[in-house]
């Protein structure tokens, strides 16, 4: 007989599981009472402080505590604790880059002319390129993922979402925090956060983070290991100035990271060996195999060899034969408070520069098939002065925002090298953009407990781009690579509005209705690499958001329910494309029709007796094209041939995502004993799909089913746990363990199946562990 669980399916059965901890949360007429309820948690989803179960935004907040719980030190660790959010990492933009997905709105690659639809913001600060959102994450006071878009306060093309970081700021006491960490696969870390007050309207702090590790796969041709850090390190400086006789306050920031690694791993899922890349009567992928004495099964992924690669370039050019991944970054930023009367002024001023390198066989097996080696560089400055006041029943923020960037790409992509020739294929692409913006956002109180909120946004964008490129040898006698002089310049402007009308309501003192529709819209923009004629250039995409959601406490605050449903409408889409053009591989964004989504979020937090907490989330996606939207060309500009691809899988919209936690803590006579253990689940997810054109072939379709295929990520649950002794003295002691299973999982795919012969898969991290010493002084 199947048991309930796969009768209704497994995020069904969580459901189940989170009823009965809402039951569980109720206690017994004997059972112990707790002194007080969950905790208030403040947030600045709306750019203002409020609390969280009063802000009508769908809003995930985890605090210090619940960070160091949870051991985040990477964006991707946030997954474990968010609903929605996943992300996509490794693969053709190397470990510091992340593709973060929320509500099934996402890019999935690391053009540096395209913006993400989850913005990363660091105290304010946006960090515009995903080339180095992974970057390690230190000395946080709090993270928050605001789900939905979030286009009239922070702006930045969020159609999706964004994830809100602020970092500890400087105590008025001498202080700090050290913390040392050991584990598997040689992992060491050492962190620390030190404040010094200089006076008494003067302080500073320094953080710092430094970590190695030996790497946790190997490469079975070359034997060398990959994801092996040689070294990741991150500094920041905070000083803070709050002169008691003048009404402001300015934080002075300077960050500066680096890391550097021997390269990123990838699975082959499976090799095309009926395809002759070069036509009838060429060679196929099979015949290459078996003429190089190879044998494909010995590289396929079959279930036992998940910590190997198989790549070997020999291009014989070092920048693509041997895989690294570097990365650095650093900036400035200057907040400015100014209370005016009953105006409050402030001012955010910021400089970045971000530079990263990888190469990457990304044929993932020892013919060389498809090899690369990218650089992005780019440096950025922003400026946004926000005003905001009260004005009896009316609560007003609105404001000026600055962004301007510059740059260049370059890529060395080594194709089709097994058929005894070099086809070295060069990009480089020099970009700019400006974007200005207007904002203001009015919530007013109709009555003590109703509210509405009505806020616009205006953007100007103004983009261009020079390409450049060649196919050819590419190299001068002394192995420099020979560029190609500039052509192909390219310039557009775009502006469009973002805007918002909500209602909310405070039924009682627990509980709290809101309703909201909201657009925003992405920026159009460019493709820095190689695309079929009329690809060039994209258009914006534009997303409307209708979402209503209750957030209530319960028995005596001891039960947390939020919850939020949704429905949003997407025109033009823009979707990454893999291809190979002109025998070089190439990824570029297009428009792809129109999508409709619809879903669910819940989460709740229950403390069912003293010291237990359980912490519950789901999330439900139902996301499709709007049938006859999404018509692609498979002819000519001046011969069209249309065909209808709206049937195709959304990308990055896993129907499914839930996680759930517990947490137990004991009040010892030395300090507090705390125990959690969590699972965290996402379902199956395309990362990019494919139609057969008119005229294919069943064997070409058959190609397109299996390409498909290998370009899901098959859904995955991932075990994590901590064991922590928290001493009276301010030292703590934690054991931890992520991926305790051992689950065998992929992080990013790449389909070159119908092109180039294979289609690959970057692999997760296996099971790691280890011990943190921590001292709190």
């Amino acid at each position: 007989m199947r048991s309930i669980k796969h009768i209704i399916g497994p995020s069904a059965f969580v459901l189940c599981s989170l009823s009965s901890a809402i039951a569980a949360a109720q206690p017994a007429n004997n059972a112990p009472q707790h002194a007080r309820g969950l905790e208030e948690i403040v947030v600045t989803a709306r750019r203002s402080e409020e609390s969280l179960q009063s802000t009508p935004v769908a809003v995930a907040a985890l605090s210090k505590e619940a960070l160091e719980k949870a051991r985040v030190t990477q964006v991707v660790d946030l997954v474990r604790a968010t609903p929605t959010l996943t992300l996509s990492t490794a693969g053709p933009g190397g470990t510091g880059a992340i593709f973060l997905a929320i509500r099934g709105q996402s890019k999935s690659e690391a053009n540096s002319a395209t913006d993400a639809a989850v913005a990363i913001y660091v105290n304010g600060v946006n960090y515009a390129r995903m080339t180095s959102g992974n970057f390690a994450l230190f000395d946080l006071a709090q993270a928050e993922v605001l789900r939905g878009p979030q286009g009239t306060l922070f702006g930045r093309n969020t159609t999706g979402g964004a994830l809100n970081l602020s970092t500890v700021q400087p105590g008025s006491e001498f202080g700090g925090t050290l913390k040392a960490s050991v584990g598997n696969f040689g992992s060491r870390l050492v962190e620390s956060g030190i404040d010094i007050p200089l006076t008494d309207e003067l302080a500073l702090r320094v953080a710092g983070k430094y970590e190695t590790n030996d790497g946790a796969f190997d490469n079975a041709v070359t034997g060398k290991s990959f994801k092996e850090l040689d070294k990741g390190w991150g500094a920041r400086a905070t000083l803070n100035w709050e002169p008691s006789n003048l009404p402001i306050r300015l934080s002075l920031v300077a960050d500066k990271a680096e890391f550097e690694d021997n390269g990123s791993p990838s699975a082959l899922r499976a090799i095309n060996q009926d395809l002759a890349p070069f036509g009838p009567g060429t060679p196929t992928i099979g015949q290459l195999y078996a003429l190089n004495g190879l044998n494909v099964d010995d590289f396929l992924y079959n279930g036992r060899n998940f910590d190997k690669a198989y790549g070997d370039p020999q291009t014989g050019y070092s920048l693509v034969d041997d895989p690294y991944n570097i990365g650095e970054q650093e900036g400035l930023a200057a907040t400015l408070e100014w209370d005016i009367g009953d105006w409050s002024l402030k001012s955010i001023t910021a400089w970045r520069s971000n530079y990263s390198t990888n190469s990457l066989d990304i044929d993932a097996n020892p013919l060389r098939l498809l090899g690369f080696y990218s650089v992005y560089d780019q440096e950025q400055f922003s400026q946004e002065l926000q005003l905001s006041t009260t004005i009896g029943a009316l609560d007003f923020i609105g404001g000026l925002f600055y962004f301007e960037e510059e740059g260049d790409e370059r890529s060395i992509s080594d194709s089709f090298g097994v058929f005894g020739f070099i086809p070295i294929g060069l990009t480089l692409s020099d970009f700019e953009s400006e974007s200005k913006a207007v904002f203001g956002q009015v919530n007013y109180n109709f009555t003590p407990k109703l509210r509405g909120t009505l806020g616009y946004r205006y953007t100007w964008d103004d983009r261009s781009i020079t390409r450049r490129g060649q196919l050819g040898y590419g190299l001068n006698p002394n192995g420099s690579v020979a560029w190609a002089e500039g052509r192909d310049p390219f310039d557009e402007s775009f502006s469009y509005p973002a805007w918002i009308v909500g209602l909310d309501y405070q039924v009682t003192d627990d509980m709290f209705l809101y309703t909201k529709v909201g657009r925003a819209s992405m920026a159009g923009g460019f493709n820095t690499r190689p695309t079929p004629p009329g690809r060039e250039a994209f258009d914006p995409e534009e997303l409307t958001d209708f979402e209503v959601g209750m957030k209530l406490d319960s028995f005596d605050g001891r039960l947390r329910t939020n919850v939020a449903l949704f429905a949003i409408e997407t025109k033009g889409v823009q979707r990454i494309v893999n291809a190979v053009v002109d025998n070089v591989s190439s990824q570029y964004a297009q428009n792809a029709g129109d999508t409709r989504t619809y879903g669910f979020e819940l989460e709740t937090t229950a403390l069912p007796w003293d010291g237990m907490e359980l912490s519950a989330s789901v999330a439900y996606l139902d996301a499709n094209y709007k049938n006859g939207t999404f018509i692609d060309n498979a002819g000519t500009l001046d011969d069209p041939i249309p065909y209808d691809r709206s049937a195709e899988v959304v990308p990055n919209a896993p129907e499914w995502t839930y996680n759930i936690t517990a947490s137990q803590s004991f009040d010892l006579e030395l300090g507090t004993l705390n125990a959690q253990l969590g699972y965290a689940y996402v379902d199956d997810k395309s990362l990019s799909a494919e139609t057969a054109r008119p005229g294919a072939t069943d064997a070409q379709r058959q190609d397109i089913a299996l390409a498909n295929k290998y370009m899901t990520l098959e859904s995955y649950g991932l075990w994590n746990s901590r064991l922590s002794m928290d001493f009276r003295n301010g030292v703590s002691v934690a054991l931890w363990g992520h991926n305790l299973s051992d689950e065998e999982y992929f992080t990013f795919a790449f389909n070159a199946y119908s092109a180039i012969g294979f289609a690959m898969q970057s692999q997760g991290m296996p099971r790691t562990y280890g011990i943190d010493v921590k001292y709190d002084f």
